[in-house]
């Protein structure tokens, strides 16, 4: 009996090294707020993440960040205030550069020249990518739909929310016509339905846009 009691309190032992082996690798409590430092790292990553993404994706996050409201966007919004240290409501290429610039850096080190250069192309791409409007700077909502959580927009009722926005005429699909009339662009429009339109019937079936939404990219 006694053998029995003493190898369920090693056993127990053992399981609490966990929390305090993972301490020491994390400065903070578990559980704590992110510092501002992992905050911004966050974001560089997920903007990232976003410029990589098709088209298509990137226009679907843009319509579901204008309708998203809760508490999980309220730590992205003092995020952008930060960025925005002008406080004007947009963020600009230099804000942009001057709060993100050492989490932008691929090789961590401070290099010479050639590497600002690179730098300075990997912001501007950023805002490029991220400008939905086409006004050199990131607004809040442009700015939420390259930084919103990845359990966000994986959210069935949220794929579906933007899949019906996209269907402007609800016929059930997204049309070739319904992608002109959002993007004013029949360029845009025809470049947004080859990404997504699988079986090539000049539409975007629910599956075919959950699929864009889904997919890693």
């Amino acid at each position: 009996m006694s053998s029995s009691s003493s190898s369920h309190h090693h056993h127990h032992h053992h399981h609490e090294e966990a929390p305090s082996l993972d301490n020491s690798t994390t400065p903070r409590r578990p559980g704590g707020p992110p510092t501002e430092d992992e905050k911004l790292a966050a974001v560089a990553r997920r903007m990232r993440r976003f410029v990589r993404m098709t088209k298509l994706k990137r226009l679907a996050l843009n319509v579901l960040s204008r309708e998203l409201t809760g508490s999980e966007l309220q730590h992205l919004h003092a995020v952008f205030r930060k960025i925005d240290s002008d406080g004007n409501g947009f963020i600009s290429a230099q804000e942009l550069q001057a709060a993100l610039d050492d989490h932008l850096r691929s090789g961590g080190g401070k290099g010479g020249s050639g590497d600002d250069a690179a730098e300075d192309d990997t912001v501007s791409q950023l805002v490029q990518a991220i400008d939905l409007s086409g006004d050199q700077a990131i607004d809040y909502p442009e700015f939420l739909a390259a930084t919103m959580q990845r359990n966000c927009y994986l959210r069935e009722d949220n794929i579906r929310k933007v899949f019906q926005h996209l269907d402007l005429d609800k016929s059930g699909h997204i049309t070739f016509q319904n992608l002109i009339d959002i993007t004013g662009s029949k360029k845009h429009a025809a470049d947004l339905l080859k990404e997504a339109d699988v079986n090539n019937d000049r539409k975007i079936s629910y599956q075919e846009f959950k699929d864009i939404m889904t997919s890693k990219q």
